[in-house]
């Protein structure tokens, strides 16, 4: 019987994970973390990063640290990075420093613009819905705004 220890190989991490770790290392996580409104889970907001990270790979091109800025911004708002919630994104836009399209930056969605008015609490209803091209709209603006939406229910909508 053999007394040498047997060495056990911790799992490798994807580019995507490496980066992640980069972008949130532990003392930052714990920092996001506390950062949280208590509806999201850390553990939540950490996956759906890793998910934005892997759905858009130009992410892995920008620097750790920009990166981690515009996910603490959609921390402290209270927005999740899923994409199929569609509150907030994280895109790459042109920087013309480096002349390359490698700046992050957060896009809030317009489910993450509801959120944010139905949080504030200064808003009593908000709502949005598709406007196609055959339906009518009316626009007020003014003293008395109002917006009429009638979509057409028969027929193509374009």
């Amino acid at each position: 019987m053999s007394t040498q220890p047997v060495a056990i190989s911790a799992p490798r991490l994807s580019p995507v994970e490496q980066f992640k770790m980069q972008v949130l290392p532990p003392e930052k996580a714990a920092e996001l973390a506390r950062a949280l409104p208590a509806h999201i889970r850390p553990e939540r907001f950490e996956r759906n990063l890793l998910n934005a990270l892997m759905q858009n790979p130009a992410l892995l091109k920008c620097h750790p640290a920009l990166v981690y800025r515009e996910v603490s911004k959609a921390a402290g708002l209270g927005l999740v990075l899923d994409p199929e919630i569609g509150e907030a994104y994280i895109l790459t836009v042109w920087n013309p420093k480096t002349k390359a399209a490698d700046m992050p930056q957060l896009r809030l969605g317009y489910r993450g613009l509801l959120r944010l008015a139905r949080q504030s609490g200064e808003v009593a209803a908000c709502y949005a819905h598709a406007v196609h091209e055959q339906d009518f709209i009316e626009c007020e603006l003014g003293d008395n705004p109002k917006l009429v939406h009638k979509p057409k229910l028969f027929g193509e909508r374009g």
